[in-house]
């Protein structure tokens, strides 16, 4: 048997890669190097190859490049065609075996999520005479070297971010599991989305001043961090920022914030949102977060426990507002309040026991979606809620009994929503 280590190819006709190497060859190949085009069919047979280098700096690949590398489970290193100028998002996700990358000159763009799940690269080497990008100790940053780009997930424990960086990419330290702990100077002004999405090791975290907005989930995931401080220049923050930060219990928003949407999800220890009483646009009732006026029920914490009756003076529950709340037991809505969002108690699964007014007029899709467990509602209005069809779902009606005001119930029977209730009695039955 030969043993054959290392093999050139040139190939004049794209599409023929596979007619060029033996069976022999391909199992005993560590290190090819191709010139010539190179098509999506040819990509895909030497995905299925193991190879320690994979070099195609003298091939024509084109825009298959951005469809075919992503994935490569075999080949642990990859020297990029000399031509290519666009990485597109995803192009060298899950590589499992990819543990280093040399991009070239040319290369102008290195879209979001490039590199994110390839968890064992460790080595990012880019042309010195690349105009765009350049390399610092494997993390990769813009030329102008203020944009971190890019932190390989392999890096672990402290992580300090160099003086002078002004912008962090978006994914740029996403799934960096390992890393326990990252500083970030006070130059920094912007922070791209998912930056620290899935960073399972981060514990804490201090956000500078200068940075006004905090993108989709920039922590989603970080299920250890259990302390956060936010910056007082801090505007804007997006959907699904902290989601799944199981670890948070509590968290201080500063007067700056004017602008929030559903960020908390999931976050099954948080017990308290503070709001710093200088705001104009929010403020804390025992720990929930509403709007300045106290009209509008924003956000839950999930980690709170128990029977919740909403404040007076509270007239919309919001959108999400208690969204993933798996220990609240029971809630109790107070008279005036008129509406309930759409998934504002959404997979409450402990939820049992529902009350709700008389004022009550609203109630929007999925509003209770998956709250199993339920075996009372109580709807005290005379003309019922406007609902969707999904608003129920994957409740329980054919058991949980619905209890409305008597001369009510036929009307209750014919509403969309309500009339999936199988069992629906008088108040007075309850009382």
């Amino acid at each position: 048997m030969i043993n054959v280590k290392k093999k050139t190819i040139k190939i004049k006709t794209a599409g023929t890669i596979q007619s060029l190497l033996t069976a022999e060859e391909c199992a005993q190949t560590r290190c090819l190097k191709l010139e010539g085009p190179l098509s999506r069919e040819d990509l895909i047979f030497l995905n299925e190859l193991e190879l320690d280098e994979l070099d195609l700096k003298k091939t024509e690949i084109g825009d298959n490049i951005d469809l075919f590398v992503k994935g490569f489970r075999h080949i642990k290193c990859i020297l990029f065609p000399d031509d290519i100028t666009d990485l597109e998002e995803y192009t060298l996700s899950f590589c499992r075996g990819l543990e280093k990358v040399c991009l070239p000159a040319k290369l102008k763009k290195i879209g979001d999520h490039t590199f994110s799940y390839s968890k064992n690269l460790k080595e990012i080497s880019i042309d010195a005479n690349n105009q765009s990008y350049q390399t610092i100790d494997n993390i990769v940053y813009d030329k102008s070297g203020k944009r971190l780009c890019y932190c390989n997930e392999s890096r672990e424990g402290i992580f300090t971010v160099n003086k002078g960086i002004e912008k962090l990419s978006g994914d740029s330290f996403r799934g960096c599991s390992l890393l326990t702990k990252i500083s970030l100077p006070d130059s920094l002004q912007e922070i791209g989305p998912c930056a620290f999405m899935e960073c399972e090791g981060l514990t804490e975290i201090v956000i500078p001043d200068g940075v006004t907005t905090l993108k989709t989930n920039t922590f989603f995931g970080c299920s250890k961090l259990s302390k956060i401080t936010l910056p007082s220049t801090l505007n804007k923050i997006d959907n699904e920022c902290f989601e799944k930060c199981s670890s948070l219990t509590e968290i201080h928003l500063p007067a700056t914030v004017c602008s929030l949407t559903n960020p908390f999800g999931e976050c099954s220890k948080l017990e308290h949102i503070y709001v710093d009483s200088n705001s104009k646009t929010f403020k804390d009732i025992d720990g929930v977060l509403t709007d300045k006026e106290g009209k509008n029920l924003i956000s839950y914490p999930g980690g709170k426990k128990g029977t919740y009756q909403v404040p007076n003076g509270i007239i919309h529950i919001k959108d999400f507002a208690f969204e993933f709340c798996r220990k609240l037991s029971n809630l109790i809505v107070d008279e005036g309040t008129t509406s309930i969002g759409k998934r504002a108690f959404r997979a409450c699964f402990e939820l049992s026991r529902i009350e709700l007014p008389s004022t009550m007029t609203r109630i929007g899709d999925r509003a209770f979606d998956c709250c199993s467990y339920m075996t009372s509602f109580i709807c005290k209005s005379v003309t019922p809620p406007q609902c969707h069809k999904n608003t129920f779902s994957f409740v329980n009606t054919d058991d949980c009994p619905l209890y409305v005001p008597q001369d009510s119930i036929e009307f209750y029977k014919k509403a969309e929503g309500w009339n999936l209730f199988v069992n629906i009695f008088p108040l007075s039955d309850k009382e």
